[in-house]
């Protein structure tokens, strides 16, 4: 009933194949010597079990039981299973992971607006899928240690690496066993390839997570190829909600590499919420149909095909607006929350062209005309404050996939010269303490509390923005992380002395935490 292999953790093989999984060599985890054990049960399924046959192996299941006797042929669109594998076969660490999951990670990790991805999906493939539920409890344990303060190092413990490497190597088969044929089942190897990318984040493994995100673009074009005869009208929502955290992490891998990162990679269309209706039915309607614009609108999503509707923030909050004049009962706690950060997140959206554009804050005078933004910015701090003391993160540091408020306030201290609201923004990344994804807390409040040095340099009273000149403000403030040397470049312009207009390029490393 169960195949248990040995594997020397020196068989270079081994490390081969976490190489081309993108992954850090083991080493570096000071646990060169130990034994991993890889266990494949049979799911005694007639005439052959899936776990068997996917991994190319011969199943020796005895076909000659009853029919009473054989697990009937459950699909894996049923119901999602709410209490997986909880069985004599679980052991004491095994149910412990799983219980961690289910009551802090599975919350944490995908906030108010991934729930059916982590609750559903996530958990359905634990229970179907061998390399989801080893990738699952290494997840549960590798965050048990993040949110208790371990040093990154030390966050991928015994079990953590054990199940990692079970996870992996089975894993590693089915893509194997895929790129030979079509026939292989594959609900589980997007969700698999995020648990991943995100083990590899809580780590401080930027360069394994980017190359693990590419991976993952790479076999999401070839199942979307694959499948592209088949109706978009029958995408998931766990489909969706995959390519939505996969967007997401495109752009953040992005704006951390810059060009590094290579081309684009498009994600198919997204048909539900593709139109923005008059008036929203639910806060559920309105935050699924806000991600939806927000793709479609994205780099992902975007095509050469794609219609360019920038009013759609505008349309967006009048359909907001026209819900919440008509319903008339309180909103529960997390609707709440939800709301406040597609809020936020709207008054932001105008804010990021200004980035970009060709009257792009490369331009001296565009600096100065941040200030007129200092209400919204205003706006923006008073709903980031409700939402900070709201969730009461600043108790343990905490990691997120979900669209959250570091990236705005990044924007927000980068472009805000009035000094209380500056500084307010950088008093509510330290106590924020979370990572969201790619981004950080504690690196977006460094880089604010450099660039108010540097722009306040010598300057007698800084009581409003604009008793900061145009000379002393910098510009193209960007990110670089360097993964080779692991170490994060801050990088902007600025004008070389208050006499001379010429913009001087500066790079300088800044700490992470």
């Amino acid at each position: 009933d169960s195949i248990i292999v040995q594997v020397d953790r020196q068989d270079a093989s081994i490390e081969a194949r976490r190489k081309e999984a993108g992954l850090c060599p083991q080493e570096s985890v000071g646990l060169s010597d130990m034994q991993v054990f890889r266990r494949v049960k049979c799911d005694e399924r007639r005439p052959h079990c899936r776990r068997c046959t996917s991994t190319g192996r011969k199943c020796d299941y005895d076909s000659s039981l009853s029919p009473q006797s054989v697990t009937s042929g459950t699909s894996v669109t049923e119901s999602p299973v709410s209490n997986p594998r909880l069985s004599p076969c679980l052991d004491e660490q095994e149910g412990r992971a799983l219980d961690f999951f289910r009551c802090v990670t599975l919350p944490q990790v995908a906030g108010t607006n991934h729930r059916d991805f982590w609750g559903k999906l996530i958990l359905q493939g634990a229970h179907f899928d061998e390399a989801t539920y080893h990738a699952l409890l290494a997840l549960s344990s590798v965050h048990e240690n993040y949110v208790t303060g371990k040093d990154a190092g030390a966050r991928l413990d015994t079990f953590a690496l054990k199940q990692y490497n079970m996870a992996i190597r089975d894993h590693l088969d089915v893509l194997t066993v895929l790129s030979r044929s079509d026939e292989v089942e594959r609900p589980f190897i997007l969700p698999c390839s995020i648990i991943f990318i995100c083990i590899e984040l809580m780590q401080n493994h930027f360069k394994s997570a980017i190359f693990l995100l590419k991976n993952t673009f790479t076999a999401l074009s070839m199942l979307q190829a694959r499948d592209k005869e088949k109706s978009l009208d029958h995408i998931r929502t766990g489909s969706t909600d995959q390519e939505l955290l996969l967007s997401r992490l495109q752009f953040q891998a992005r704006a951390l590499v810059g060009p590094k990162w290579g081309h684009t990679y498009r994600l198919r269309p997204i048909i539900a919420h593709a139109e923005i209706p008059s008036s929203f039915s639910s806060v559920g309607e309105a935050k699924d149909c806000f991600h939806t614009q927000t793709y479609i609108h994205g780099p992902s999503g975007k095509t050469k095909d794609s219609p360019e509707k920038p009013d759609w923030p505008s349309r967006y909050k009048t359909a907001l607006d026209a819900y919440l004049s008509s319903h008339t009962s309180p909103l529960s706690l997390e609707d709440n929350h939800r709301l406040r950060l597609i809020e936020i997140h709207l008054l932001t959206i105008p804010l990021v062209p200004k980035l970009d554009g060709p009257n792009s804050s490369s331009n001296l005078v565009d600096e100065m005309h941040w200030d007129q933004y200092t209400s919204t910015f205003s706006k923006i701090l008073d709903l980031v404050a409700s939402t900070v003391y709201d969730l009461n993160t600043h108790l343990a540091p905490s990691f997120s996939l979900d669209f959250g408020i570091i990236g705005p306030l990044g924007i927000l201290t980068s472009r805000c010269r009035d000094p209380s609201l500056r500084r307010k923004a950088i008093h509510l990344l330290r106590i924020y303490n979370r990572q969201e994804g790619m981004w950080h807390s504690s690196l977006t409040a460094n880089v604010a509390e450099r660039l108010v040095k540097i722009e306040e340099a010598g300057l007698v009273e800084v009581e409003h923005c604009r008793d900061i000149p145009l000379a002393a403000r910098v510009s193209e403030v960007r990110l670089h992380h360097d993964l080779d040397q692991q170490q994060v470049m801050l990088c902007y312009s600025r004008q070389q002395s208050a006499v001379e207009s010429l913009r001087i390029h500066v790079q300088e490393k800044i700490a992470y935490w």
